[in-house]
């Protein structure tokens, strides 16, 4: 049954699925097992990639995962980036069972990704869609999936889809069977769906739009059992727009957006979508930007096109042609949270990407394969009515057959090959940046991006070079303006780098970076005053201890303990903080505290060579000389290179044990690593 024609409804009944046998070519198992089995070969180089953009925040930062109380926090309170607590609580299985090897997570996405292409295929069965396998076998290799499938973060796209298809699923077998066990379970999966990602938010919709179509009316009591459908999506839909503008942070100038430039958006987003569908190349993880000039008429062909395709569809469906229109109805409902209607933080960066139509592309996917579908059947009913002799007929349809697997295999095999090849754009962070700069060489996020790498690798001219082109792309970026300061800080240019911290505050005063690394520069410049100014605009630990040690060189003591002491109890395993407490107590001549905190922090990071080290120093100012020889015996253990060590050591020997022999021997030591003052001392009073 075709589904461009829906003239004989009595065919359309979406009914129970039923079962060919299990060991059949052609049973659902059968299928299916193969469908994922081809999933895993086309996204192998994504088991070996590791975790990109935005992994830090789900999942390799995320503290959320690392104790009992945290899975508790992800169900009630908003301490995620997104309240999506069945995603969190899948990372949060995993970090118990493999830690932070990406492999598991990767393998988990792709797994699902090929579930997800079964469920398609169930889904268009029961739906009666000719070619059902054939598009479950596209969605499963299609290469503008890889962005969902081979991106930790985007668990939320193939676990929400999961639940999605089961809940589309067994809604229709209640339809069938009045079973209202189906119904519930339904609900259930519905909640599970919108529990990993809202988008999925349209299912009632498109349930109304099928029954529609199945019975060419609807029903208050259709409406009615859907209800409990809306009233939830409709509140989990309210909760992710509120906690996007006001958690995520899609707010500001840069979605201040007209009704028309909304509407122009939407349009564009629309073609372009389908386009990539048809022609998956390039695929990019970050589209240009697109400049939105509502003033000009012929910017607004997008508006135009949809506007005429709109009417157009309104004459296939009075002319029956209703499948095909509930497939593109289908692509634009399922489209229509991301299409620029509501604020959604990623189109700072770019008003599509590959993410957003995961479950969309399925209607473009029904249409192509019923095209497919349509041409071979017309070339056949031509050959029938052409062929003269039944001989020669046979033998046009043997070659027709045999193209029509050939243009079927070289469809896949080009679809997977550009599969495996995107899958292995993301191994890291640096090939997905740089591909990205490939097709899109303006990408303020890859240059900017690429520069934090760079700038991690200590490789400052590069990450020079990409701050500059990112702030080219985007002048008004403040992130931009923050990295080439440190880029400059790095490289010791420190007027550049203070120019460029002055900017990024003129640019955004609310940017909290800026404060801690112009800070840091303020340290560096000896300018602890204004150091003190600038970590007192933020609240972290890193702030706390910073500016807790500008306190020390200004030998206000008091301060610095106090800051100190902040830090600890926010984190009590901070081992540098009692370090630098205990460094505190010692010029405070509290020497019982200093060797306790000293001493706290060997018991976190038991090779701490300036602990031992400091330690020993308060233990001889306490004339425990033993204590304070074990202490720089310990710290030499660690650190055979530390010249002040052994000289310290030697002064040990030499007042307190009268062992000249063994503090010259640690003096000479000290000497040959460019520290002679105690051999000069000593050698002053003729002792070595």
């Amino acid at each position: 049954m075709a589904i461009f024609s829906s003239q004989d409804r009595s065919n359309l009944h979406l009914g129970p699925l039923r079962h060919s046998p299990l060991l059949s070519p052609t049973s659902p198992f059968f299928i299916g097992f193969g469908i994922l089995l081809i999933t895993l070969v086309v996204y192998y180089p994504a088991m070996q990639a590791g975790f990109i953009w935005d992994d830090n925040d789900y999942v390799t930062e995320n503290p959320l995962l690392l104790t009992l109380d945290g899975l508790w926090r992800i169900w009630t309170t908003t301490e995620t980036p997104q309240y999506y607590p069945l995603v969190f609580t899948t990372f949060w299985i995993e970090y118990q069972l493999w830690g932070l090897h990406p492999t598991g997570y990767h393998v988990v996405n792709i797994v699902l990704h090929g579930i997800n292409a079964i469920l398609v295929g169930l889904v268009l069965r029961a739906v009666k869609v000719r070619g059902a396998w054939w598009v479950a076998l596209l969605f499963a290799i299609h290469p503008v999936h890889v962005e969902s499938v081979a991106w930790v973060t985007e668990r939320k796209n193939v676990l929400s889809a999961f639940f999605y298809l089961l809940s589309f699923l067994c809604y229709f077998q209640f339809e069938s069977l009045a079973k209202k066990r189906f119904y519930w379970m339904a609900c259930i999966l519905f909640i599970g769906a919108l529990f990993s990602k809202t988008v999925t938010a349209t299912l009632p919709v498109i349930i109304l739009l099928m029954l529609y179509y199945q019975k060419g009316t609807l029903a208050l009591k259709d409406i009615l059992k859907l209800l409990p459908f809306f009233c939830v999506a409709v509140l989990m839909g309210g909760i992710t727009v509120w906690l996007e503008m006001h958690q995520v942070g899609a707010i500001g100038s840069e979605y201040d957006l007209s009704w028309l430039q909304r509407c122009l958006i939407a349009s564009k987003a629309l073609l372009f979508y389908a386009q990539k569908i048809v022609i998956p190349y390039p695929l990019v993880f970050n589209y240009p930007r697109w400049e939105l000039d509502t003033d000009n008429l012929l910017a607004l062909w997008p508006l135009l096109v949809i506007v005429l395709s709109a009417a157009g569809l309104a004459m296939l469906w009075k002319q029956q042609y209703r499948g095909m229109v509930c497939a593109i109805l289908y692509y634009a409902i399922t489209l229509f949270p991301a299409l620029g209607f509501f604020n959604v933080y990623p189109f700072r960066y770019s008003f599509v990407a590959d993410h957003f139509q995961y479950l969309a592309s399925l209607g473009i996917l029904v249409i192509l394969v019923q095209l497919a579908c349509w041409s071979v059947g017309f070339v056949e009913a031509k050959i029938r009515l052409t062929g003269k002799e039944e001989r020669r007929g046979q033998q046009k349809q043997k070659v027709l057959y045999r193209w029509q697997w050939g243009m079927g295999m070289v469809v896949f095999v080009t679809l997977g090959s550009l599969t495996w090849q995107q899958s292995g754009v993301y191994q890291n962070l640096e090939t997905l940046w740089k591909d990205t700069l490939q097709h899109n060489p303006k990408s303020w996020l890859a240059h900017n991006n690429l520069g934090i790498i760079y700038l991690d690798q200590d490789k400052n001219d590069l990450a020079l070079y990409s701050f500059d082109e990112a702030i080219a792309s985007n002048p008004n970026s403040v992130e931009s303006y923050t990295g080439r300061a440190l880029a400059y800080f790095h490289l010791k240019k420190y007027d550049m780098a203070l120019r460029d911290f002055v900017h990024a505050v003129r640019l955004d005063p609310t940017y909290l970076k800026i404060y801690i690394n112009r800070g840091r520069l303020y340290m560096e410049l000896k300018q602890y005053e204004k150091a003190i100014e600038d970590f007192t605009k933020i609240r972290t630990t890193e702030s706390y201890r910073l500016r807790g040690l500008a306190h020390l060189q200004l030998k206000q003591f008091q301060e610095a303990i106090r800051d100190f002491t902040q830090v600890i109890q926010w984190n009590p395993d901070s081992m540098k903080t009692y370090n630098d407490r205990g460094a505190v107590y010692l010029k405070m001549q509290q020497y019982h505290l200093a060797i306790q905190d000293f001493t706290k922090a060997l018991a976190l990071e038991p090779a701490s060579i300036n602990a031992y080290y400091n330690r020993g120093i308060a233990h001889v100012r306490l004339q425990e000389h033993q204590q304070a020889l074990d202490d720089f015996t310990q710290a030499l253990h660690h650190d055979s290179g530390a010249a002040e060590i052994y000289g310290q050591r030697g002064v040990v020997y030499w007042n307190a044990f009268q062992d000249r022999v063994k503090a010259c021997s640690d003096w000479k030591q000290a000497c040959q690593l460019r520290n002679c003052q105690y051999l000069q001392w000593a050698q002053q009073r003729g002792g070595c």
